[in-house]
């Protein structure tokens, strides 16, 4: 079976509409939408043509004055049943998914893929995407994934004929935006953890800057925070130290201060992208 995974980017200025996805992602993309086809359908071979085409990149320049910029993958998995439970099971709300490129393709990727899947908390899928091979985790503990990404390198670098033949590792974070909804500190579900949180804003209004920086530090309830203008792709950093994940994460919902529609949010930024870090 084909899992199509459609990444989503939120370009909204002027528009008050919400971005729709099932998930919210954090990180370089805002949301996360999935699709499932049989790859022995029409439609599924469609998709996997359009792979080859590399035709599944709907983010061209020409779309990134539209409210949403899109980024498609196709990842393939043989054994659909795993496939539909992994993502029919819900006790686990925090998932990982993470783009892991060659240097060359390794003879061995069936073997990973069968060390990985003995978690049953991950579940891999190929790609003949600029990636070789994704691996989706899911926890209620956000520095699982780092264990299970930790096992997978030393999976590779032990190996004599793989080892240190993988070349980019990339992740996104995603949580349904219905959990994110009703989180809170206390929630009964999440293994909280503090973590620090890295916001790279690209400015809308200036002078609105200060004002949405108070704002967020006094929603984040935090007494380590900085702000910093720099030059780049980005104009502010902005430093949350310590925080919990869960209130953190509560400052996603619909409305709140850390999403698009939020009035502050849109005064002073064009976009957020947010960075939470974990201490070894």
């Amino acid at each position: 079976m084909i899992r199509l995974f459609q990444f989503k980017n939120n370009f909204l200025r002027e528009n008050d509409s919400q971005l729709e996805a099932e998930y919210s992602t954090i990180g370089y993309f805002d949301g996360l939408d999935m699709q499932v086809f049989d790859e022995n359908t029409d439609k599924g071979l469609e998709i996997l043509s359009d792979t080859y085409q590399n035709l599944l990149y709907a983010g061209s320049s020409d779309k990134m004055l539209e409210a949403c910029d899109y980024f498609n993958v196709a990842g393939m998995c043989r054994n659909n049943q795993r496939d539909s439970d992994f993502w029919r099971d819900l006790s686990k709300k925090l998932i990982f998914v993470s783009f892991l490129r060659f240097t060359k393709r390794t003879r061995k990727l069936k073997l990973f893929i069968e060390m990985i899947e003995k978690d049953s908390d991950c579940i891999c899928y190929t790609t003949y995407d600029s990636s070789d091979l994704i691996i989706c985790i899911r926890a209620n503990r956000y520095s699982h994934y780092y264990d299970v990404l930790n096992r997978f390198y030393d999976m590779i670098e032990t190996d004599d004929y793989d080892k240190n033949h993988l070349q980019k590792c990339f992740s996104v974070f995603a949580i349904k935006q219905t959990t994110l909804n009703d989180i809170s500190d206390n929630c009964d579900w999440l293994q909280d953890e503090k973590v620090d949180c890295f916001f790279r804003g690209v400015v809308n209004e200036r002078r609105e800057v200060d004002q949405f920086y108070h704002e967020l530090v006094r929603e984040c309830g935090v007494l380590q925070h900085e702000i910093y203008w720099i030059l780049g792709s980005d104009d502010v950093i902005i430093a949350i130290y310590d925080i919990s994940l869960a209130h953190l994460l509560s400052l996603y919902g619909d409305g709140a201060i850390l999403v698009h529609s939020n009035d502050v949010y849109k005064k002073a930024f064009y976009n957020i992208r947010s960075e939470i870090a974990i201490k070894k």
